[in-house]
């Protein structure tokens, strides 16, 4: 079989005999500075190749995601606003034709993801199709035209048609059910590697490239700078209680997206101009793990998410958390690992100053609730066993699995 390693170069793609076999497609560029998905499809990828699955991952794209050893990941090219790939097509058509057990689609609105569907309805593979919070009200308001478009012509047909959905938090579940889908849904979070975050590297990786948050504590929002991200409310709130605590910066780590910054800098300005607010662009690899391991708090008051990877990494590392309902991960707040706020400038506002208030002993054992609730409940070995025994069910019948819900 030929795939395409890098876009225009073939590569062999040979299926080994007797392992069961998962393809994972992916349409998303994979930029390894921003989102919760490029670190998400891959980290699940992997979860499923330890928990037994030959495990393919396809994406459209220049950049490699991270994957374990075991993944093989091939890209193709992608053209136009739909992320046409004839080559993906092609290399999944002949897969499906060697042996797949299970084709596995990540996101809607694009070419590749219609593609996996199609393979799969022609050749009987069970299909999966995780939206990934792309059927929350707010993200569907978002590009609302297009989406209504590839809709109707696509993915309408190919979500009622799928096996099996897959909901990342209840609250995704019931956007699900909203929209009048009866498939089984498998109820399945993202997971996180704990281990990544034990030896972090030095604040002064950060505070060489930032000087304005040596000798600061930094509360730390982490994801792309985007209008469903909440930061116009949560710069509001921060020109409210920023100057009662004076040793916090505000740092904003993330790319922009759709110019939102600017917006948020004219808000912000008095707290730009006074060092209390900073925006560091983009960042991976140690800036990226330094951030998080030395921030003393952690704050995402997203209008609308599917189940953002931020908020785990930030309560593996031990952060205090202040997020909105609409993140999905309340449990945080329920084993007191965090605190709730709605996405408005004065909720925000009381939410910042409860937790900004609190002392050093108090936000660390805030934070220890946090992590002992991921590394229970949030491992990716844990995710991967439970996307494993969903695999196992749709290719082998039998009761549904504890995570799968059935519409009698």
């Amino acid at each position: 079989m030929m795939g395409v390693g890098q876009p225009g170069s073939p590569t062999t793609w040979d299926l080994m005999p007797g392992d069961r076999r998962a393809v994972h497609v992916a349409s998303r560029p994979f930029r390894l500075q921003a989102g919760g998905f490029s670190r998400s499809v891959p980290g699940l990828a992997s979860a499923i190749s330890g928990a037994g699955y030959e495990t393919i991952l396809c994406i459209t794209g220049d950049t490699a995601p991270c994957c374990t050893s075991q993944v093989r990941v091939l890209r193709f090219r992608g053209i136009g606003p739909l992320d046409w790939s004839p080559g993906l097509r092609s290399a999944l058509t002949r897969a499906a034709k060697e042996g797949l057990d299970v084709i596995h689609s990540h996101g809607l609105w694009l070419d590749p993801n219609h593609a996996a569907a199609a393979v799969a309805r022609r050749r009987g593979i069970p299909l999966v199709i995780s939206p990934r919070g792309m059927l929350d009200p707010g993200a569907l308001a978002i590009s609302s035209l297009r989406k209504r478009l590839v809709g109707f012509l696509w993915d309408r047909r190919d979500l009622r048609r799928a096996s099996c959905l897959h909901a990342l938090t209840a609250g995704e579940r019931a956007a699900i059910r909203r929209l009048g889908l009866t498939n089984p849904v498998a109820l399945i979070p993202n997971g996180v590697d704990t281990s990544e975050f034990e030896h972090p590297p030095s604040a002064e990786v950060i505070t060489s490239l930032f000087p304005a948050l040596a000798g600061k504590k930094w509360l730390l929002f982490m994801s792309r700078v985007h209008p469903k991200k909440g930061l116009i409310p949560l710069a509001l709130a921060w020109n409210d209680v920023a100057r009662a605590f004076p040793e916090w910066v505000l740092v904003v780590a993330g790319p922009d997206e759709v110019g939102h910054r600017r917006e948020v800098e004219e808000i912000a300005r008095a707290a730009l101009a006074d060092g209390r607010l900073v925006f560091t662009g983009p960042v991976s690899g140690e800036e990226r793990l330094a951030l998080l391991s030395h921030a003393k708090a952690f704050v995402l008051p997203s209008f609308s998410e599917g189940f953002p990877m931020a908020l785990l990494e930030a309560a593996a590392c031990g952060l205090p958390i202040l997020a909105t309902p609409q993140c999905g991960f309340r449990e945080v707040a329920e084993v007191g690992g965090g605190l709730l706020a709605d996405p408005e400038a004065a909720s925000l506002t009381r939410g910042l100053t409860d937790l900004l208030s609190l002392d050093d002993v108090q936000q660390a054992s805030m934070g220890s609730r946090g992590r002992a609730l991921v590394k229970e409940r949030y491992t990716w070995t844990a995710v991967g066993e439970k996307m494993a025994s969903v695999y196992e069910w749709l290719v082998t019948g039998g009761p549904a699995p504890a995570c799968v819900e059935v519409i009698p």
